[in-house]
């Protein structure tokens, strides 16, 4: 439950961030963490 919790706060994170900069491309970090590595 807690591994699932921090994706989705990571990926919120992302679309934040996103929003804010324009910035899309995903952190390569981000991506691993959602692929489960």
């Amino acid at each position: 439950m807690h591994e699932n919790v921090a994706k989705v706060r990571a990926t919120l994170d992302w679309i934040e961030t996103a929003v804010d900069t324009g910035k899309v491309d995903m952190d390569g970090e981000l991506a691993k963490m959602l692929r489960g590595e």
